[in-house]
Parts: structure tokens; C-alpha cells; sequence
């Protein structure tokens, strides 16, 4: 399957690569073409699991954590995945006040991790009840990637074993004895809340590892480190037995490429930005034509921007 084909019929694809190469840009790009050749009725979603959360940027939105229609005249919609609070720990993120009190008292569960994929999990899961056929996600960087990918199979297999553990009950009581805000989740809302919370996790696994449900493009851009981590990256990605579907290299330059136009861009936008952070010193390091930095070249670099000088921008 190429990947034009496997972009139009999987239901979840996910844009992943190192931080800076463009999956924010990719994975809106993707979502607008898709959903302006969809049938009347269907929708398309785009979550950005980053945390940069620069996908309301890339259309040019005001930043809001809710989904959010991007154009009136087209079947899409976008939302920037967010952890949720303390007092929104209900329905199928029920199980998080558990792990929220541990997290208080030293355990190292990162709450906020779990409560985004759990986001993540539930949009995947329920997309088509949702009235969307398809999810287009901007992951990540890498490392952040591979902690959300390994959540739900390291959470739903705690939540099995303490489900079955005897003592949990009792402990239940004890910390509600101990907490004020403990005292809302008793022994059998947690069995309840942590049967709720498996049985999502196994679905969105499922759905995960489905070669014909989901898939992964790798977007890299042409320079030696992020080369390098793509190689990384596919090699992980493939032993976790998921789908890459893809490698889109971005900003590659082309024939018709005009470095003068880029300069006036590039210009124009410092223009910009010293009109309003007037105080803050800007200085430019110029492109070097090369990938191959060698220490030469790094001591350079470091030495233009230590014995700077601002010049004028023209």
C-alpha cells in the first residue's frame, strides 16, 4: 500500500518524527485535503498530542484546548490534546484520581501523560460515534512518543492486577480515610472506574497494532541528525509492530527554489518580530549550505554569535 492510499482509507494516522521538522504543518496539510474531497456527512479530526500545541498556529486560530472548527465551509476540525484537571477526572479518566493521589505522596506516575492518552485513546476509539471517519494525529517528538505508546499497555496491565489484588479494596478505604478528596472514590468505583479505563486501552491497542486501521509516517527534513533519528525511529517503531506507512521529507529544496525570496520572507519576519520585542537582543546565524557540521564549523558558529554585532536588517 502506498501511501497516498493508506493516507485516504486508514482511520488513524499519526505524524511523528524529531521536534522542529514540520509534523504540525504535515498532519493540518493532510487533514484539509482529506476532508475537501469527503463525502457529505463525514468529518475529519486532527489532534495534536505535542505539547508545543502549535497546531492552532499553523492555521492561524487562536490557541483553545476545546475542538474547534477550522473553516465554515469544510468538514474539518481540530483539537489540541490537554491534560485534564484535577476536578474533570470523570467518565473514563475516573481512574486518575487514584493515580493522582499516589503521584501526591512520591509514586512517579506521570498523571498528566496518562490523562492525555487516555484523550487520545478515547477520540481513536470512539471516532465514528463521534461522527468522524477520519483522525489525523500530530504526535510528539520522539521521546515523548514512545512514553505515550507504551501507556497503554503498561496501565492497562496495573489496572488488571490491581483490580484482582485483594488488598486493594482495603487500601481504597484507608486513603479515603486519608483524604478529602479521596473520599469520592470508594473500593467498588475504582474496580468499576478501572474496568471502564481496561477496556477502552485494549480497544485503542487493538486499533494501534491493526495494520489496516492505523498507520505511522515518519516526517524528517534533509540534515544528518535528522536523518539519523529517522533510522532510530523506524527501527522502533517497526519492533513495536506498528505500521510505517510513509517517509515525507520536508523542506526539501527544489529546482525552482529563489534563496532571495526566502530572504525577503525570512527579513520580513525579524522585521516583525523586533517591532514588538523591542528589548530583546536578535542576532542571525546564516544558513551554511552544508549538513556536515564539523567542530570547524560548530567553533564558527559559536564565535560569530559570541563576538556578535546586530546589523541592520535589509
Amino acid at each position: 500500500m502506498g501511501l497516498e492510499d493508506s493516507l485516504r482509507s486508514k482511520k488513524a494516522t499519526f505524524f511523528v518524527g524529531k521536534g522542529g521538522v514540520g509534523k504540525t504543518t504535515l498532519a493540518a496539510s493532510v487533514g484539509i485535503s482529506l476532508a475537501d474531497h469527503l463525502k457529505d456527512g463525514q468529518r475529519i479530526l486532527v489532534a495534536s498530542t505535542d505539547p508545543a500545541h502549535s497546531l492552532t498556529d499553523v492555521l492561524q486560530l487562536p490557541y483553545s484546548s476545546e475542538k474547534t472548527r477550522v473553516y465554515p465551509d469544510l468538514p474539518l476540525d481540530i483539537v489540541q490534546i490537554e491534560p485534564r484537571s484535577s476536578d474533570e477526572y470523570t467518565g473514563v479518566h475516573s481512574a486518575l484520581r487514584f493515580f493522582k493521589f499516589l503521584s501526591d505522596r512520591g509514586m512517579p506516575i506521570d498523571v498528566d501523560s496518562v490523562s492525555c492518552m487516555i484523550s487520545l485513546a478515547e477520540y481513536a476509539v470512539n471516532l465514528e460515534a463521534s461522527g468522524y471517519s477520519r483522525l489525523i494525529i500530530d504526535s510528539e517528538p520522539t521521546a515523548g512518543l514512545f512514553r505515550m505508546l507504551d501507556l497503554p499497555e503498561n496501565i492497562d496491565k496495573n489496572l488488571r492486577r490491581l483490580s484482582r489484588n485483594p488488598l486493594v479494596p482495603f487500601a481504597v478505604e484507608v486513603l479515603s480515610g486519608m483524604s478529602r478528596k479521596f473520599k469520592k472514590l470508594a473500593a467498588g468505583d475504582f474496580k468499576k472506574d478501572a474496568k471502564t479505563l481496561s477496556s477502552l486501552l485494549t480497544r485503542f491497542k487493538a486499533m494501534l497494532y491493526d495494520h489496516s486501521q492505523a498507520g505511522f509516517v515518519v516526517v524528517a527534513s534533509p540534515e544528518r541528525d535528522v536523518v539519523a533519528e529517522t533510522y532510530r525511529l523506524i527501527e522502533e517503531l517497526r519492533r513495536y509492530g506498528f505500521s510505517v506507512d510513509g517517509v515525507v521529507f520536508n523542506r526539501f529544496l527544489g529546482d525552482r527554489y529563489d534563496p532571495s525570496k526566502i530572504r525577503a520572507a525570512q527579513n520580513e519576519l525579524l522585521r516583525e518580530f523586533q517591532s514588538v520585542h523591542t528589548g530583546i537582543p536578535v542576532n542571525r546565524v546564516p544558513y551554511q549550505g552544508t549538513d556536515n557540521l564539523d567542530r570547524g564549523l560548530l567553533y564558527r558558529i559559536g564565535n560569530r554569535l559570541l563576538n556578535s554585532r546586530q546589523s541592520p536588517i535589509t
